[in-house]
């Protein structure tokens, strides 16, 4: 976590994924960043560690990904594609509503857009799993259209049947 306590943050706790982001970028790979979690001082709802974040903390959330977004989408590392939290669809990743994340993806749209107009912003991608897709719907119904360029999926293949081609 790089700001456990508001307003303090320690960019070390990245130093494995700034390494691996470094070389990645010297390669020629293209990453995508996954930002994620919500630190305690900003819970909705208190120990939900990928809650939602609370609403009178979208502008600090904002700042945080300003910084973020400066830090890794320049050179050395290069990163333009942005993934707005992981698999929302999931209670244990995400306890808030498609509403609530539309309000945390809409701020991170316009700073990663306001950074570099180059930025790609990938949705809160949704486990893959048909019942899941209603959670996806849910969220672009609300707004979220609005504010993504790509449409993110998780998809675990953990029976035949769960195969794309089926």
């Amino acid at each position: 976590l790089v700001e456990p306590n508001k307003g303090n943050r320690d960019w070390s706790t990245l130093a494995d994924l700034e390494a691996s982001l470094l070389r990645t970028s010297q390669k020629g790979i293209e990453t995508i960043l996954i930002v994620r979690s919500t630190p305690t001082w900003a819970q909705t709802i208190s120990g939900a560690t990928c809650g939602p974040i609370k609403s009178e903390e979208l502008v600090t959330f904002g700042l945080f990904l300003y910084d973020a977004v400066m830090r890794y989408s320049q050179p050395p590392y290069n990163v333009k594609y942005w993934e707005i939290w992981n698999e929302p669809d999931m209670p244990m990743f995400f306890t808030g509503t498609p509403k609530k994340m539309v309000e945390l993806v809409k701020e991170a749209y316009t700073i990663l857009k306001e950074v570099d107009p180059e930025n790609k912003i990938i949705s809160p991608p949704v486990t893959g799993y048909i019942i899941m897709i209603g959670w996806l719907n849910e969220f672009l119904r609300q707004g979220g259209k609005d504010y993504i360029d790509i449409i993110g999926t998780h998809y675990y293949v953990w029976l035949k049947t769960d195969l794309p081609e089926n």
